[in-house]
């Protein structure tokens, strides 16, 4: 890839990504706190995999234009022929002219399919992992800690340890994803 196209093609689809994550990600977080006040029962496991899946329903909406756009941009060097952008907005303004808006949303079912498993699975990891690490991890003078109590390094590792173990699971229909989404019809 460097030999063949430089090492701007380590970039392509990076502005939309810049410019795009930061309103997914309030909308993915803004779903999660919406499911937390749904769902005030954030010590079931239940509760803690619908909240995951409304944060995921919710971020996705800005998530698959991102990732259709960033992916065709990634891909192009080796789909010679299919598209062929000279930077993000480029690979939009066509997109919106060959397919209209809703080609920004092919495949959000198939982004679904991959981001709400691993989303459940984040958060109920994410959340028994705090719970594990609050009995393992004494509070102060050895009195039994919250799992809010944490240091937060140790709310690091939780975090790491579920989102390791959600993507695990998922990466093989991100595969699937990302080909349903890079393909020309």
């Amino acid at each position: 890839m460097l030999r063949q196209e430089g090492f701007k093609a380590f970039y392509r689809g990076f502005g939309v990504v810049v410019v795009g994550n930061v309103p997914a990600n309030m909308a993915y977080f803004g779903g999660y706190e919406l499911g937390k006040w749904l769902l005030p029962d954030r010590s079931g496991l239940l509760s803690n995999m619908a909240t995951g899946a409304i944060a995921q329903l919710s971020g996705g909406l800005l998530f698959t234009p991102v990732d259709i756009i960033k992916e065709r941009m990634q891909v192009q060097g080796l789909l010679q022929g299919h598209f062929s952008y000279t930077g993000s907005w480029h690979a939009l303004t066509s997109l919106l002219k060959d397919r209209g808006p809703l080609g920004l949303f092919r495949g959000y079912w198939a982004t679904n399919a991959v981001w709400i498993p691993w989303s459940v699975l984040h958060i109920a990891a994410y959340e028994k992992f705090k719970g594990w690490a609050a009995d393992a991890y004494p509070g102060k003078q050895g009195l039994h800690r919250s799992p809010d109590d944490l240091p937060p390094w140790v709310l690091g590792g939780c975090s790491a340890a579920s989102a390791s173990l959600a993507a695990l699971v998922t990466q093989p229909m991100d595969v699937v994803k990302t080909r349903l989404q890079v393909r020309k019809p």
